[in-house]
């Protein structure tokens, strides 16, 4: 069974299988949103003298669930052609950022 993206789904458009990183993304965005519930839960629940941790808590599940919304809306594929672009635009930047990258990972990996 193919799942299918939000923005092909309903939008009259044909569906398409969404990528490894969208449900990646999607999974990450589920678990910010769990975590903001179970946080607002817990803090609604608790007979909590310090209404400071009340507020915090409130707070924290608020952005939680905001950041997994922008998530959601996070288009793996304008991201793509933005490094794409700018790959393009500045080859000798994005070279020495990636032999920079690979001599990291290589020395993080040697070490253990």
């Amino acid at each position: 069974m193919n799942e299918l993206t939000d923005e092909t789904a309903g939008a009259g458009m044909p569906a398409r299988e969404r990528s490894g990183l969208e449900r990646v993304r999607d999974a990450v965005a589920d678990q910010m949103q769990a975590a903001a519930r179970t946080i607002d839960e817990q803090v609604r629940g608790e007979q909590v003298r310090d209404h400071t941790v009340v507020d915090w808590g409130l707070q924290t599940a608020a952005r939680l669930d905001r950041w997994g919304e922008e998530l959601r809306g996070w288009s793996v594929g304008e991201t793509e052609s933005r490094f794409r672009a700018t790959v393009a635009r500045h080859p000798g930047k994005a070279l020495l950022a990636a032999a920079g990258a690979g001599l990291l990972l290589g020395l993080l990996l040697r070490r253990r």
